[in-house]
């Protein structure tokens, strides 16, 4: 079992299994080819690059399915997105979304998954993009929302992860990064509502905006 994953990563490699083995077989999927798939996933969201786009995002964004998969029509398809959505992932690629969709698409069609899924995880993973939920349905809304959920969480936690996003972009001058970074963050705050959903915006809406100006403050200083 611990073969199909980078052994940094062996406190997470049982739950990982679990999780990827339950929706193999929930989706009929054809399990030898999975186990290849998610050791390339594993081998991507290891890459020492990544301080926060890795294995630990992947496990609190399947938490946050637990808890809502009353509200999700197709948990599964939720889960697909959330297994591929940072698959691929450069901070100086302009293009990661699209790389990862078309990832996604190719793998569920070596599954054995239909292209109608395929294609809609696809969307999803696309969405992330801009987290625009334009034309999306209210599963690609929970699934946007637990993207997005890290900047609603406690001071020190967003603090780490703030921290972490600078370690990914170790390469940017700070000048730039923090002119960048300020401009992203001010993006997300002149948004009417950060979260699509009713659960996610009530939990949490209002830390979130706290968190986002005080990165911001934190920046000009």
């Amino acid at each position: 079992m611990s073969d199909s994953c980078p052994t940094s990563t062996a406190e997470l490699v049982p739950w990982l299994h679990l999780r990827w083995n339950r929706l193999l077989e929930a989706e009929s999927a054809r399990i030898g080819t999975g186990a290849e798939i998610l050791h390339t996933i594993c081998t991507k969201y290891t890459e020492p690059h990544r301080f926060y786009h890795n294995l630990g995002h992947i496990k609190a964004l399947l938490d946050l399915a637990d808890e809502f998969r009353p509200q999700l029509t197709q948990p599964a398809l939720v889960e697909w997105a959330i297994w591929f959505h940072d698959v691929i992932y450069d901070t100086k690629r302009q293009d990661n979304e699209p790389q990862s969709a078309e990832f996604a698409r190719h793998a569920l069609n070596r599954l054995g998954i239909g292209p109608e899924t395929a294609e809609s995880v696809g969307l999803l993973i696309l969405a992330t993009r801009t987290h625009s939920a334009e034309h999306l349905s209210s599963d690609g809304r929970f699934f946007l929302d637990f993207d997005l959920s890290i900047l609603g969480a406690a001071p020190a936690v967003y603090e780490t992860y703030s921290k972490a996003i600078r370690a990914e972009y170790a390469w940017v001058w700070d000048f730039f990064y923090r002119r960048t970074r300020k401009k992203v963050l001010r993006q997300f705050l002149e948004r009417p509502e950060l979260y699509f959903t009713t659960d996610l915006r009530d939990r949490l809406e209002t830390q979130a905006r706290i968190n986002l100006q005080e990165e911001i403050n934190q920046l000009e200083d």
